[in-house]
């Protein structure tokens, strides 16, 4: 099962969120500039953004680790319980 693009997207946003923050709090303390904090911050943001959202897709390709979709009915039909 892939990942939907919009489901990549929601998750992007969020994780982004959080990671701006901590990034933030972390400028503010070492700058003490609020000019400062918030060119780093929204820089820093907007490629790790594009970032993550590629590597999301990329890894949505990747097949390792998920296991393949069962077709009960199909089974039961190879096996021969039913016709």
């Amino acid at each position: 099962m892939l990942e939907s693009k919009k489901r990549s997207f929601v998750k992007s946003i969020t994780w982004r969120i959080l990671a701006v923050l901590i990034l933030a709090v972390v400028a503010y303390v070492i700058t003490k500039d609020p000019f400062a904090t918030t060119v780093i911050t929204v820089i820093t943001q907007a490629i790790k953004f594009v970032a993550y959202y590629a590597h999301e897709r990329c890894w949505g390709l990747v097949t390792w680790g998920y296991e393949p979709k069962v077709n009960v009915m199909q089974r039961l039909r190879d096996l021969g319980y039913i016709d």
